[in-house]
């Protein structure tokens, strides 16, 4: 139980054994964001830590998995829905920052590319979480 947060340990009225959503505002969902964070910057500004990206341009999809995840976390972990919003548009700007510090390692490059695959996966984060918030937190939050 989290402190001050009694509504933790609330169960779903419809089935008694099974327990009720973390409420909006879960501060571990900001943790587990955050150390997503520190993850891919870990991640993706080594030398020689590229992801394959092939013929078919199989990195894009990586990245656009990742942005969506990085994005998903803070849209649901904040309370108010405009710091959640905000929280997770941040994630445009960190995955340009990212490919700008990519292009000065030796051995890496940025790419544009890259940047538009971290805002669609990002802006798909946002929208699956504006439909999570809606399908449990129906009271709003």
């Amino acid at each position: 139980m989290v402190a001050g947060r009694a509504d933790h340990v609330t169960t779903n009225d419809a089935h008694p054994a099974i327990p009720a959503p973390a409420p909006a505002g879960d501060r571990r969902l900001i943790v587990l964001w955050l150390a997503g964070i520190a993850g891919v910057a870990a991640l993706a500004l080594p030398a020689g830590t590229a992801p394959p990206g092939g013929e078919y341009h199989a990195d894009k999809l990586l990245h656009v998995v990742a942005f969506a995840g990085l994005s998903v976390l803070p849209a649901l972990g904040f309370a108010r829905r405009r710091t959640a919003l905000l929280a997770a548009l941040t994630m445009i700007p960190f995955g340009a920052a990212l490919e700008v510090a990519q292009a000065m390692v030796p051995g890496r490059s940025g790419s544009v590319g890259d940047v538009a695959a971290n805002t669609v996966g990002t802006l798909i984060g946002i929208a699956a979480a504006a439909l999570l918030r809606r399908l449990l937190y129906r009271d709003g939050a």
